[in-house]
């Protein structure tokens, strides 16, 4: 076990999120996907959404799971190569500006977000490996960010011992069905969704996106207030209270109520002709969520909180300094509403919120597999999933946390934190663009 008994620069990994990883042709070099090249693109170029980087539809190989063979998606010539700086940019300033004044050793593996996580994650823990191996007397902090933390844990609960900390910023370990409406309608930037970023195809086509989906097997923690909620509900024609509905009502890890509810690719319209290697996708893509969750998040007939989800001893983690950061302020979506009669979900809007960062709910973020300890800190002034990376008290939170003095001279200006770490910025900037452009074409 790793004693931290060497003196040097604190080790530090840090784990981007969904969409946080540039996307580059192996083969010619170009650059396929990054911020805020990508969404220029979706402004100026209204043809553009996202089908450069839509993965193949096809499995025609396999690999070996424990025991098991399971088919794995072909493989397409896109390759991650650095995290995405321009919505962390305050952050990776912090961290990069320790790196350089000889403070911490900063590693930033970065993962192909479309794939499944059942790909991905031990790819990601290959490198996480390689890491801690180069560094054998020194424990590591860990921050990830948002599905960062899905494909992070089973690194730290393989080997708890080689960290001494978890930053876990908006982490995203408790399920939900908020996807539905993107792989129904497309992806378009948050308040300004006419900037098409990708399509319905292209984003059914990343079975990332199918990897959240609650397992309705007892192991399971999702985020309703009460814990009694789940993921979908009718409402009662005579009372109009909120009935909510189990796996036996619809179960998103079967096809057939995919297709018994018009769900995904059954809800385009009819000129979006589906094809059996679609369906097929479809279904590959369904199985391969369904095992990565069973297998880390949701142990069949276990609660959450119990020890069975702990590779360990739970005292070999009682060392571990683990910080979940979020915000519990902002209407996050919960569940979407049901009618069973017409068989169909209305999946344009949210049909019942409850408190998080507006992406991940309160309940999701503050927890941990086993019920291991965390300390549970507010972002400032109540930010968002993603303008919480650039929050000042977050980056003293980690200066401490590294233990180095707070003296300012690693901090960006505050009017340029505040502008680089606000989407309104951003959104703004892009309307203007892609209305110019409009115009231009009346």
């Amino acid at each position: 076990m790793n004693q931290n008994d060497h003196k040097g620069p604190v080790v530090v990994i840090y784990v981007h999120g969904l969409y946080g990883s540039v996307l580059v042709n192996r083969k010619t070099g170009r650059v396929e996907y990054s911020l805020p090249t990508s969404l220029l693109r979706s402004a100026i170029f209204h043809g553009n959404r996202g089908h450069n980087v839509a993965l193949p539809t096809t499995w025609s190989k396999s690999t070996a799971d424990n025991d098991n063979t399971v088919p794995i998606q072909d493989k397409d010539d896109l390759i991650p190569t650095v995290p995405i700086r321009f919505t962390h940019k305050v952050i990776f300033d912090y961290l990069e500006s320790l790196r350089d004044s000889g403070n911490i050793e900063l590693h930033t593996p970065v993962w192909d977000w479309r794939r499944a996580y059942e790909e991905t994650e031990p790819k990601l823990a290959n490198d996480i490996d390689a890491i801690l191996d180069r560094y054998p007397r020194r424990r590591a902090v860990l921050i990830t960010h948002s599905t960062g933390a899905l494909v992070s844990w089973p690194s730290l609960n393989r080997r708890p011992g080689d960290f001494s900390a978890w930053v876990n910023l908006g982490g995203c370990l408790g399920g939900g069905n908020a996807f539905l409406k993107e792989l129904l309608n497309g992806w378009g930037a948050p308040g300004v969704e006419f900037l098409r970023l990708f399509s319905a195809r292209t984003m059914c086509t990343f079975p990332s996106h199918f990897g959240f989906f609650v397992n309705h097997n007892d192991g399971e923690r999702f985020g309703g207030p009460t814990g009694k909620e789940t993921e979908f509900f009718v409402v009662d024609k005579e009372t109009g209270d909120k009935v909510f509905l189990t796996s036996k009502d619809i179960d998103l890890h079967n096809h057939e109520d995919w297709k018994k509810f018009r769900l995904g690719m059954y809800g385009w319209n009819s000129k979006d002709r589906i094809t059996d290697e679609d369906v097929n996708h479809l279904k590959h893509t369904l199985k391969a969520a369904r095992r990565f969750r069973s297998k880390h998040y949701a142990l069949d007939g276990v609660s959450p909180d119990s020890d069975a989800y702990l590779l360990h001893n739970r005292s070999e983690y009682s060392h571990l300094r683990i910080i979940n950061y979020s915000s519990d302020k902002s209407p996050t979506h919960l569940a979407y509403e049901v009618d069973i009669a017409a068989e169909t979900v209305d999946v344009t809007k949210s049909g019942l919120t409850a408190l998080g960062d507006s992406t991940i709910l309160s309940a999701d973020w503050r927890y941990i597999p086993g019920n291991l300890k965390a300390e549970i800190v507010l972002s400032e002034k109540d930010s968002l999933h993603i303008p919480m990376c650039g929050d000042e008290g977050l980056l003293d939170l980690i200066g401490d946390l590294l233990g180095v003095p707070q003296n300012g001279t690693t901090r960006m200006p505050k009017e340029s934190q505040s502008f680089l770490a606000s989407w309104a910025g951003i959104f703004i900037v892009l309307s203007a663009i892609a209305a110019g452009v409009a115009f231009q074409k009346l």
